[in-house]
């Protein structure tokens, strides 16, 4: 019985992947396999035809939540930079402060903070 040697041969580029992050840079992966025809009887695999995968950036726009870093940032200066007796009567505010590093949907009330303490009339 003769067998024939047969290299391997790359099929089509199946569809870039589901992206790594949603927000911030991530990464999204496009991929083929040595299976159009798959190396047989001692054939050459696809390592010399090229890469089996490629990548490409996604969602590269900003997290929301960088905005909020920002405005907390901003506020603990501010409030850093108040005298002693003046910064106690924000602790109100350092606690609203905590408690919206914690959860995003408190940006709102962050911002109203940071307008008071600059424009306190």
């Amino acid at each position: 019985m003769f067998l024939f040697v047969v290299n391997g041969g790359y099929s089509d580029w199946k569809p870039y992947g589901v992206c790594s992050k949603t927000c911030g840079g991530g990464v999204q992966t496009l991929k083929r396999t040595c299976t159009n025809p798959p190396p047989a009887n001692g054939g050459k695999d696809c390592s010399g035809l090229g890469p089996d995968s490629t990548t490409r950036e996604c969602n590269k726009e900003e997290c929301p939540g960088k905005d909020m870093d920002d405005i907390i940032a901003n506020i603990s200066t501010i409030l850093s930079t108040l005298p002693k007796a003046t910064r106690l009567q924000h602790t109100k505010t350092e606690r609203i402060l905590r408690r919206a590093s914690l959860k995003p949907g408190l940006l709102g009330e962050a911002i109203k903070l940071q307008r008071k303490i600059l424009c306190p009339l």
